[in-house]
C-alpha cells in the first residue's frame, strides 16, 4: 500500500467500528413501520437496504422528503438510548493507524450519536473528521468533503466498510475500498462488489497498510 501513497483512511461507523447490527435492525424496522409505504419486514430485507445508499433505499420504499426528516429525528431519538460496543481490537487498531494516517468517519448515522460512542470507546480524539447524514445523505459527497478537508487526492485515501452500498459510493468518489467481513454483509456478497482489499480481522488492516 505504501507505493500508492495512502495518507488517509475513511471508516464507515456501523458494522465496522461498532457492533450495531441488532440496534440498526430495530431502528430501521421501527422508523420504516412509521414512514415507509413498503415496510422492512425481515432481517434479510433490512440487510438488502445496505446494497445501496441507505436514504435512497428509504426513498424507494416510499418515504417522502418531509417524512425523511421525521425519520432522521426519530432515529436519533432511539439511537440516543442505545450503547453499542466497538468490535474486539478495533480501538487498538484505530489508535495505531492514527499515528500514521489521517482518519475520518463517514456514515449514514448521525454525528452526535457517533461522537458520543467514539468518545465512550476512547477513540474520538484519533479521528480528524466525523461526517454524518445530517451533512449529506450521499456518502460520495461526504467522502469528497473529507478529501477536501485533508487536501488529498482520491488515490491517497481508502474507504473501509462492511456493505456493498458503501463500496459502490466510495468507487464513485474514485477511492480504493477495503471490505471488512465482521459487519452487516458477508464475505461472499462483499467480494461480488469487488473491493480492492478484504480483511477478516481488524489487525489485518495494519498488515495491509505496511
Amino acid at each position: 500500500m505504501k507505493s500508492f501513497g495512502i495518507k488517509a483512511l475513511i471508516f464507515d461507523y456501523d458494522g465496522v467500528i461498532f457492533d450495531t447490527l441488532n440496534i440498526a435492525w430495530y431502528v430501521v424496522k421501527t422508523v420504516c413501520d412509521r414512514y415507509c409505504k413498503r415496510k422492512v419486514k425481515t432481517k434479510k430485507e433490512f440487510l438488502e437496504v445496505y446494497k445501496r445508499n441507505f436514504y435512497v433505499a428509504m426513498e424507494q420504499r416510499g418515504v417522502s422528503d418531509l417524512d425523511m426528516e421525521k425519520l432522521k429525528k426519530d432515529s436519533i431519538k432511539i439511537l440516543k438510548t442505545k450503547h453499542p460496543k466497538p468490535f474486539k481490537n478495533i480501538p487498538q487498531t484505530i489508535k495505531k493507524l492514527s499515528k500514521k494516517y489521517k482518519l475520518a468517519v463517514v456514515s449514514s448515522n448521525y454525528t452526535i450519536i457517533m461522537k458520543h460512542a467514539l468518545k465512550k470507546a476512547g477513540i474520538l480524539k484519533n479521528f480528524h473528521l466525523i461526517v454524518g447524514a445530517e451533512h449529506e445523505e450521499h456518502k460520495t459527497k461526504n467522502i469528497k468533503l473529507c478529501l477536501k478537508r485533508f487536501k488529498i487526492k482520491p488515490s491517497q485515501a481508502v474507504f473501509v466498510t462492511d456493505t456493498v452500498g458503501d463500496i459502490k459510493e466510495a468507487k464513485k468518489a474514485k477511492l480504493k475500498t477495503m471490505a471488512v467481513t465482521w459487519g452487516y454483509h458477508k464475505k461472499a456478497k462483499l467480494l461480488k462488489a469487488k473491493p480492492d482489499f478484504l480483511v477478516e480481522k481488524p489487525e489485518q488492516i495494519l498488515t495491509i497498510l505496511k
